[in-house]
């Protein structure tokens, strides 16, 4: 990275990817596993139009936004690696976080800047979506026993919380580290409006 800023993002970016294989292998594992699965069922040399259409990018896309740090990570290490770009921006839903394919190694840089300001606006969680759900469950997971952060994870995936007063907060914790570290990103867990009743999933 060319500035003092660029380095502490480009750190930032590899310091949150450490935390989060400490913290969740099997989520890491499981990302590297399908990266390699799709990276060796496409040729980097071929029509990029052509990347998306094996099913082992299908399987990468379904992590959903949850797996964009790691993306770009794998962003930051792959110099002049037009895939990473590909896959990132697959993965990214904000417009102003995308890569430009035109000149991606240049816009790495800038990309790398935003992330890691986006990063460190934990009070805007809910408005900044689902990419930062990452770093909310590096905040949950037990240390001092779960706490009700499940409810902003609700309110980030699908806009209210479930206002649940009497629950198990261990499984509550449970069940959301199985989601995350597991499943795709549309089997997050699903309450129903309080008002309707409710209901798991």
């Amino acid at each position: 990275m060319a500035t003092e800023v660029g380095d502490r993002a480009f750190h930032s970016a590899q310091s949150l990817y450490l935390k989060l294989l400490g913290a969740f292998p099997d989520y890491v594992a499981d990302f590297k596993a399908k990266l390699q699965s799709w990276q060796e069922a496409i040729s980097p040399s071929s029509d990029p139009s052509t990347w998306s259409s094996v099913p082992e990018f299908d399987a990468l896309l379904a992590l959903g936004p949850k797996a964009v740090p790691l993306a770009l990570r794998h962003l930051s290490l792959a110099e002049g690696d037009a895939t990473a770009a590909f896959l990132y921006n697959k993965l990214e839903h904000d417009p102003e976080y995308l890569v430009d394919n035109a000149d991606p190694t240049r816009h790495v840089a800038a990309i790398l800047e935003k992330n890691f300001k986006r990063n460190r606006v934990f009070g805007e969680l809910v408005k900044l979506g689902p990419p930062v759900i990452p770093q909310l469950m590096l905040k949950y997971k037990p240390r001092n026993g779960p706490t009700f952060s499940y409810e902003l994870l609700h309110a980030i995936l699908w806009g209210y919380t479930t206002e649940q007063q009497t629950v198990s907060l261990v499984d509550q914790y449970n069940m959301w580290d199985d989601w995350f570290q597991k499943r795709n990103h549309n089997e997050a867990p699903h309450y129903a409006r309080p008002s309707q009743g409710v209901s798991e999933e």
